[in-house]
């Protein structure tokens, strides 16, 4: 009975003697509060002298040809965080107020308040020295499977190039202070930021902090503030404000170098609590350097300079595809070297799809398998190549949809699809992209044509600005970036699950078969139409149909047309008809038309009967009569366009 009278004793006392620890120890802290400080400035005093050795033992290694370990630069960066805010603790203990008989002072919510912080953060001084003692702190740098290149090639120079500059405006120009680094997506510019970071480990390092947050797609101010609360052990309060003064209490009086990875928007970083606009107060030096998709984002975060990171080189392209394919595997078969050079060629210098297709390719050590893989690249199906396990889609366009989903609005998505339909490494005339964005209803005519115009332009700023199409040096057209384009067909074909959706070739086997289910087509300069002469399919879903570049010299004669009766556009540009195909008054749905650069001389009658039509190109073609009725009934029209046409007298009377 007494034990269990005991026992019940135990349980009912042992909460509270719990809490009267509790209680002691936060009684004390006003109390030990100069004890507390001298013992935590006297631990960094010793954390100062080890970090002292540990930097020794870094120059020693590496003069020896050795790579300092991960875990040992965290630990430095750690600790320098750490030393600043013990410094900090010690200035505010000898700046309190109220102070009398010495050094100490009457005030007890200050002299609590400076005791805690002592004794919690001579906890993590303590936590510092057992994480300190390594084993090693350098290895050996693993053998590459291949050879660099020289330092003296094209490759070499093009991939430090940006690192340079970007370091010249970090380290030496102090009239800059906002870095913004921007590309296409899966460029390299992480790849960057990261050796930018790597820059400023050591312990000679001119800033004081270095803090790389990865921004991303859904950052806000609060997510920046956490992870810098997070990365640096501070006090983490609830309130955005609150987080706001703690970031700048720990950064007031410190040089630091801030990397914002991957950022889709502006950052107010005010908000945050970064002291970014103190350019120069004293000694502190206080750098911003940001990545982004997007030009305008550089422009929203004021950036004083910008380096744009293009794609490599054919020779660095190269280089980084022998890296991640293997030697062995490149030597296995004779015909291997010759195709992998064809796969570069199609991956066009972009450094994701070059890592991610030569690591799925490096078992591959027979030269089938890099045709079938070549095959694929050329049929826009690199997401078949880059297996995953339990993943829809490859890497490469898994990073790059971001850029696609991030734009504005669903009418810039589709026009960046709609690009899509132009040939591998084609220049798209910019006045002929917008000109088919309105034939598609992308952009609609309803005031003036010139004002469409204009609003074409804009979008094509915004796709650019965005880094999903490439400005050529004319100005005049613009060119979309093969895996950018094998992306863009991929999403059009339901994420890869209708290969048939969208068809965009330049050529077609002489038996191969057209789907039904196709909705979109265009077959771009070749010899042979896609469907043998005169034995349409009845593509019964079909919308769009392009068709240029087919030397007929005659007449385009296509049996049972009029089974494409959900056909509203069509493109029959450059194909050298000769006379009007009459095939076409049967499509009755049909809104675009355009038959340009033909040498088509007469307009039948009959095209009255295509009454939805809006937009009718007839530019370059040597029109010399049109036939009394043929507009009569063409009361949707919007545009007609017969530029460079020879003279027609009778023309004002034809379209009164």
């Amino acid at each position: 009975m007494d034990q269990i009278i005991g026992n019940i004793t135990s349980i009912l006392l042992s909460p509270l003697t719990s809490l009267m620890n509790h209680i002691t120890i936060h009684a004390t802290y006003p109390f030990k509060v100069g004890n507390n400080v001298k013992d935590l400035l006297e631990a960094s005093r010793n954390l100062e002298a080890t970090m002292k050795d540990v930097n020794m033992q870094i120059e020693i290694a590496e003069r020896n040809g050795l790579t300092v370990k991960n875990q040992v630069q965290r630990w430095l960066e750690k600790v320098k965080g750490i030393i600043s805010e013990m410094q900090a603790i010690g200035e505010t203990y000898n700046q309190r107020s109220c102070k009398c008989l010495g050094r100490y002072s009457l005030n007890c919510c200050s002299n609590y308040s400076v005791g805690k912080r002592a004794a919690k953060k001579l906890v993590d001084v303590q936590k510092l020295f057992e994480e300190g003692e390594f084993e090693s702190i350098a290895m050996k740098q693993p053998t590459p499977l291949i050879p660099d290149m020289p330092t003296t090639s094209n490759a070499s120079s093009q991939i430090d190039s940006n690192l340079q500059e970007a370091l010249r405006y970090v380290k030496e120009d102090d009239t800059v202070t906002r870095i913004g680094i921007w590309g296409m997506g899966g460029v390299g510019k992480t790849h960057l930021l990261k050796q930018i970071q790597n820059s400023f480990y050591r312990g000679n390092s001119i800033f004081d902090v270095v803090i790389l947050v990865t921004a991303s797609k859904e950052c806000s101010v609060s997510k920046v503030q956490d992870e810098i609360i997070k990365k640096y052990e501070l006090d983490k309060p609830d309130d955005v404000q609150l987080k706001a003064k703690t970031i700048s209490n720990f950064l007031t009086r410190k040089s630091f170098l801030l990397l914002l990875d991957d950022l889709w928007g502006p950052v107010d970083l005010e908000a945050v609590g970064v002291p970014i606009s103190l350019i120069a107060v004293g000694s502190y030096k206080r750098k911003l350097v940001l990545t982004t998709r997007s030009d305008g984002v550089c422009g929203a975060m004021r950036v004083e300079r910008q380096i744009k990171v293009d794609k490599l080189d054919e020779i660095a392209a190269w280089s980084l595809f022998q890296k991640n394919v293997g030697e062995q595997t490149l030597n296995s078969d004779p015909h291997i070297a010759t195709i992998a050079k064809e796969v570069i060629k199609e991956l066009d210098g972009l450094p994701l799809a070059l890592i991610t297709v030569g690591s799925s390719m490096h078992a591959k050590k027979h030269y089938r398998a890099w045709e079938r893989a070549l095959e694929q690249l050329k049929e826009s199906q690199l997401h078949e190549i880059e297996h995953r396990p339990n993943a829809k889609e490859s890497t490469t366009f898994h990073t790059l949809k971001f850029s696609y989903e991030s734009l504005e609005s669903d009418t810039l998505r589709q026009c960046f699809l709609s690009c899509s339909m132009w040939p591998e490494d084609y220049e798209i005339p910019k006045e002929k992209l917008i000109q088919c964005w309105i034939g598609l209803g992308l952009v609609k005519v309803d005031r003036t044509l010139r004002s469409s115009y204009n609003y074409g332009y804009d979008l094509i700023d915004e796709l650019l600005a965005a880094c999903l199409l490439e400005d050529l040096r004319d100005y005049e057209s613009v060119k979309m970036h093969d895996v950018l384009r094998d992306m863009a067909l991929w999403i059009a074909r339901d994420y890869g699950e209708n290969n048939y959706k969208w068809i965009v070739k330049t050529d077609f086997g002489q038996a191969e078969d057209i789907s039904n289910e196709v909705e979109r087509m265009s077959v771009i300069s070749y010899k042979r139409l896609p469907f043998p002469y005169g034995t349409l399919p009845p593509l019964t879903k079909l919308t769009t149909l392009i068709l240029r570049g087919y030397h007929l010299h005659g007449r385009l004669v296509l049996v049972n047309i009029q089974a494409l009766q959900a056909l509203t556009f069509l493109d029959l540009e450059d194909n050298y008809l000769e006379e009007f195909p009459m095939e076409i008054c049967k499509l009755v749905k049909v809104e675009y038309l355009n038959l340009n650069d033909n040498k088509i001389e007469s307009l039948p009658e009959e095209l009255k009967s295509l009454t939805n039509l809006k937009f009718l190109h007839l530019r370059g073609n040597p029109i010399q009569t049109i036939s009394k009725g043929a507009f009569s009934t063409l009361n949707a029209l919007k545009v007609l366009d017969l530029l460079i046409s020879e003279k027609i007298d009778t023309l004002p009377s034809l379209l009164e």
